[in-house]
């Protein structure tokens, strides 16, 4: 996180993942490629990754299109 005080490791993780995948597959990520429910399906993936790291990402539930 960048300037922001977080009192401990979960929160930071919390407020980080995964919406720094989100950030990712949008700037890396062509137009024309883009593709919510294929993100959503890649993200479980990554939940396991993460969880298997110690990493408290925020809920599932918490992934939805605006």
């Amino acid at each position: 996180m960048w300037g922001e005080w977080i009192p401990t490791n979960g929160n930071m993780h919390y407020q980080t993942f995964p919406r720094i995948a989100a950030y990712a597959e949008i700037g890396w990520t062509s137009l024309e490629n883009k593709d919510f429910e294929k993100f959503k399906k890649a993200l479980e993936n990554l939940y396991q990754k993460w969880s298997k790291q110690g990493i408290y990402a925020a809920p599932k539930a918490y992934i939805q299109r605006r």
